[in-house]
């Protein structure tokens, strides 16, 4: 069993990608990456340095000119939010891509995976599009907003890319992404389209598939031995160097 993982970058984000894929390495097998990058010449190096300590891991890097010009759309500074990075909109037109499989997980660069993919990988999407999971307690100000019962974040989805070619998700993006971001629902411009578009398409998982160091779950909160996935969001990452070490201690101990 190959487990399809995409990641999208810009040259900023690539010590926390390294990071994080060490950490998914070192608690699954059979990994096939997909890698989307600013900066080629650059990334092909790291992918190189990955090769040398995963000889097994698989490594695909998405170059396609389409890419910069779909995401031409979103002029990040003149809607205010300069914090999403064009390349983190890469996400929304991985179903654009024939070259892709039908089914992919996606990563945040700055998620550290603690445990074992297969469960994530293998639940029933039932038909839906999208496998995610709800935020954190300000999240459901931003569900309100939309006028949804829950708020769904965009840091980790497991994507069937082949149904949402059916749907023309794409098309539908570029249609309609200008009134779905003059929707009051911010900061996370991707994670509005995501929740105002394709809401019915999305299967919740357990928050604990993505979920966010050092913010407020209330109720919802998770034990951190159950945590499959940490999500180091914000400005400061440099958490991510301890989560990554304790997994990497844990998994030299089992």
């Amino acid at each position: 069993m190959v487990i399809n993982l995409v990641y999208t970058m810009n040259k900023k984000y690539e010590k926390w990608f390294a990071l994080s894929l060490h950490s998914v390495m070192k608690n699954n097998h059979d990994i096939h990456v997909y890698l989307y990058s600013d900066d080629l010449d650059s990334i092909n190096k790291k992918t190189k340095e990955f090769k040398t300590f995963y000889p097994s891991l698989k490594i695909t890097i998405i170059d396609d000119p389409r890419i910069k010009e779909w995401t031409k759309i979103f002029s990040n500074e003149a809607r205010g939010f300069s914090h999403v990075s064009k390349e983190g909109f890469v996400r929304l037109f991985l179903s654009k891509l024939p070259h892709l499989p039908k089914k992919v997980i996606y990563f945040d660069c700055d998620i550290i995976n603690v445990a074992s993919l297969k469960e994530l990988w293998e639940t029933d999407m039932e038909g839906k599009s999208f496998l995610g999971c709800r935020g954190i307690s300000f999240s459901d100000t931003q569900a309100k907003e939309l006028n949804n019962p829950y708020y769904v974040i965009s840091g980790m989805l497991v994507m069937d890319l082949e149904r949402l070619r059916s749907i023309n998700a794409v098309e539908t993006i570029i249609e309609k992404h200008k009134i779905s971001l003059s929707k009051p629902s911010t900061p996370s411009a991707d994670e509005t389209l995501l929740n105002d578009l394709f809401f019915k398409e999305i299967k919740l998982v357990p928050e604990f598939w993505n979920y966010c160091y050092n913010r407020e779950y209330s109720e919802r909160a998770y034990p951190k031995e159950l945590i499959k996935n940490w999500h180091v969001s914000g400005i400061d990452k440099t958490a991510m160097y301890k989560l990554l070490a304790s997994t990497l201690h844990k998994s030299s101990n089992d």
